[in-house]
């Protein structure tokens, strides 16, 4: 119940969805339907909302219709399916599996209080609103690590926390002991290019060459690809 993931192909079957038809020639099976309606079951359970709305409708075909009604009625049926969905979630009685956004859900709606001196987020830049939401109600104090150039989790609902929570102070950690100071120079020009006005520091201790041979890179789009 905790860790089990629904796929679409079992919330088509436990729906008895359909499939349904965008406009010509754009017909959707119901394993389709029911994969947007996972996806907004996991949008809706990665922010920090207490109930399902338009934001979490997760279909990239609704710009397929022209008609706002149809766009209205179709987001009207994803989040009316996905709230059944979510209820038998809940329900410790029902085989719909609830999975890690789910519980994860449930507790930051539910309050909770942390009896700490303080709280340390490591990797902020990848964390859901879902837990900022829980982190930021805690009266103790919080600390937010993270590097906005590294967000690799957009795609699971994160968004960069480090731009959007307000802190009292905030510190920027420039000095690396990883490298020398040469490719720090390197890495200096390339985020320059995006505006970042702080500096990298290399270890002055550190020698590190850079290779200026010509190479290539190749890649895979699944792992079945790359064997």
């Amino acid at each position: 119940k905790l860790s089990g993931s629904l796929s679409p192909s079992r919330a088509a079957e436990f729906l008895k969805l359909e499939p349904i038809s965008l406009g010509e020639h754009r017909n959707y099976s119901a394993r389709q339907v029911g994969k947007w309606i996972v996806d907004t079951v996991a949008s809706f359970c990665r922010s920090e909302d207490l109930t399902f709305g338009l934001q979490h409708v997760s279909c990239g075909r609704l710009n397929e219709l022209t008609s706002e009604s149809d766009r209205d009625a179709l987001s009207e049926y994803l989040l009316k399916c996905a709230d059944y969905l979510w209820t038998n979630a809940r329900n410790p009685n029902s085989l719909i599996p609830l999975g890690h956004d789910g519980y994860l859900k449930l507790w930051s709606i539910s309050h909770p209080t942390f009896e700490h001196d303080f709280i340390l987020l490591d990797e902020a830049q990848d964390t859901n609103a879902a837990v900022i939401h829980a982190l930021t109600s805690q009266s103790v104090q919080t600390v937010y690590v993270g590097d906005k150039y590294q967000q690799i989790y957009g795609f699971r609902g994160a968004f960069n926390a480090m731009d959007k929570i307000h802190v009292p102070a905030e510190c920027a950690l420039t000095t690396s002991f990883r490298f020398g100071e040469s490719l720090a120079d390197v890495a200096n020009a390339l985020i320059g290019k995006f505006g970042e006005s702080r500096r990298i520091v290399g270890d002055r201790v550190k020698a590190t060459s850079i290779n200026t041979t010509a190479s290539s890179t190749k890649i895979y789009r699944t792992n079945m690809g790359l064997l």
